[in-house]
């Protein structure tokens, strides 16, 4: 059998595994989920690396509230691992004890900032909501509300 059919049958396999229902997510499979986010990596990743469907993943999600709060508390910890490694970095490179391209910390300042407001929005996201602009007599003012 030629080597590249083989990789596609399994990843057949995997994919035809990975529609099951969400009986199939035990107990072993649910704690893998938990410590791979709390890594840091994405539940497509967790999913395709365990064996089971982002629909599963998603249908426990809405139907397990306990699931659901690992879930959150996982990403959640992931972000404040990723923001202090964030600080750890900008403090190397402000004292220059190791030398970063300034777009790529950059590029990862912002994904971390994003991923921040997307997992902890009252903590990190936008606390702003525009309230409306009121023009004078030469002057603009922006009016905000705040929570």
């Amino acid at each position: 059998m030629h080597p590249q059919r083989r990789g596609r049958s399994l990843y057949v396999l995997i994919a035809i595994s990975g529609h099951t229902d969400m009986t199939k997510l035990t107990k072993q499979k649910t704690d893998l989920i938990i410590a791979g986010l709390a890594d840091g990596h994405s539940i497509v990743d967790v999913c395709e690396g365990i064996g089971i469907s982002r629909t599963a993943f998603y249908k426990r999600k809405k139907n397990d509230a306990d699931f659901a709060a690992a879930v959150h508390e996982a990403q959640s910890y992931s972000v404040e691992k990723a923001m202090e490694e964030l600080d750890n970095i900008f403090e190397d490179a402000l004292h220059r004890r190791k030398d970063y391209d300034t777009s790529v910390l950059r590029d990862y300042a912002h994904h971390v900032r994003w991923k921040a407001s997307k997992t902890m929005p009252d903590r990190f996201g936008d606390q702003k909501n525009r309230a409306g602009v009121e023009i004078g007599d030469g002057t603009v003012k922006i009016l905000w509300e705040t929570d």
